[in-house]
């Protein structure tokens, strides 16, 4: 594996003249889950570091239909994969839910390693997801005493509402509480439905629930695919996925109870759904969104989802800085990302990949083969100042 060499001066050191070596990983990028005719869409992601170090990921697989396809409202199922050298390679595939007969599908899992060891696994289970018509979604946790060997049966955390949330959305604060963003649908599926944010809370480590008692509300389609993380301060940030060109932010100081207006974060973004995470060595949040330009006459969601950029916080979301672009390619669109920090110091990003299709006027978006991608990177490579951009298939 390649390495990349780095030498640090260190405080007293440095007047003795003293240098010393710190050596870490190169970035890599894996496709952990090709497209292919079988299973065209392989999206939506999340991984937990189990206690001797190895990771378990779970991920939504759809399967070729004549209809659907890899579109959102595919037949799919949601399975998983172990891998016991740092995301690198992955194997003992295994379906962990299939899609209820009678229902659209199951949808956007989380995985969250909690404080006392268990593991949890949130998800949803679309009812009804039809043009038109309201939608009817119910949420469910699943609890892993044995390091994700096994999982318990589904319990409801609400049944049968139009509330839905993306994936990896699942976080433990230092308090102990466990926040799931949520999104609340307003109205029939449609280009003129819209929906607000906000998050469920837990304080017995996800056997019981609350919802917040105020959300965020914007203007078109609304707030969406809300995620939450801690600053280091202890405030709740919440970013969201918007129509309105930049990615927006709300605040909690109550630990997830009420939440302030939305105002925008400064990064321009299309209407695609953005990660926010905060790094556990330093307590800075990261945001890892598509950085470009807004175009309210592209031809689907107001602009290309490339490039995939990552900035770093220090100030807890007010600015943004030490960007670097992971996936930069404009023929490809690059979505739904999500994060872990490992124990050993990486950084593991995952997100789909799909080639754009060029039509009279421009481009659309894919949906015949989206691969499932990571990329793998070190805390070190994301304090780092120039190692320039990436321009990876």
């Amino acid at each position: 594996m390649p390495r990349i060499l780095r030498t640090l001066l260190v405080g007293g050191l440095l007047a003795a003249g003293a240098l010393v070596q710190i050596t870490w990983a190169a970035p890599e990028y894996r496709v952990l889950a090709e497209g292919t005719k079988q299973y065209p869409r392989n999206d939506s992601a999340s991984i937990v570091e189990l206690q001797d170090g190895r990771l378990f990921m779970v991920w939504m697989e759809f399967f070729a239909t004549d209809v659907e396809g890899g579109r959102d409202d595919g037949l799919n199922r949601i399975v998983s994969m172990t891998s016991d050298d740092g995301g690198r390679t992955w194997k003992n595939k295994r379906v962990e839910l299939e899609t209820n007969k009678g229902d659209k599908s199951v949808y956007n899992p989380a995985l969250l390693k909690l404080a006392n060891g268990d593991v949890l696994f949130t998800f949803i289970r679309y009812h009804r997801l039809e043009w038109g018509a309201p939608y009817v979604i119910s949420t469910y946790v699943r609890r892993s005493v044995d390091e994700a060997k096994t999982f318990s049966d589904p319990v409801i955390i609400f049944d049968h509402l139009p509330i839905g949330m993306g994936s990896d959305r699942l976080i433990q604060l230092s308090s102990g509480r466990v926040i799931l963003s949520i999104d609340r649908m307003l109205g029939p599926r449609g280009q003129k439905a819209a929906s607000e944010s906000g998050c469920y809370y837990s304080d017995d480590n996800g056997r019981t629930w609350k919802m917040s008692e105020s959300v965020v509300r914007l203007p078109m389609r609304g707030a969406m695919e809300s995620i939450i993380a801690e600053t280091k301060d202890h405030e709740l940030v919440m970013a969201m996925r918007t129509q309105l060109g930049s990615v927006f932010l709300s605040r909690s100081t109550d630990a997830g109870v009420h939440w302030s207006k939305a105002q925008t974060s400064g990064q321009t973004s299309p209407e695609s759904m953005p990660i926010l995470r905060r790094v556990p060595s330093t307590g800075d949040l990261v945001l890892i969104w598509n950085n470009s330009e807004y175009d309210p006459g592209f031809v689907t969601h107001y602009g290309p989802r490339s490039p995939l950029t990552i900035a770093v916080s220090t100030d807890g979301g007010r600015t943004w800085a030490k960007k670097k672009n992971i996936e930069t390619d404009p023929t490809y669109e690059f979505s739904n990302p999500s994060c872990l920090f490992t124990k050993s110091g990486s950084i593991i990003i995952t997100y789909f990949t799909s080639k754009m299709i060029k039509m009279e006027g421009g481009t659309k978006f894919g949906g015949s083969s989206m691969s499932l991608k990571a990329f793998i990177g070190s805390v070190d490579w994301l304090y780092e100042k120039d190692l320039g951009s990436r321009n990876k298939k």
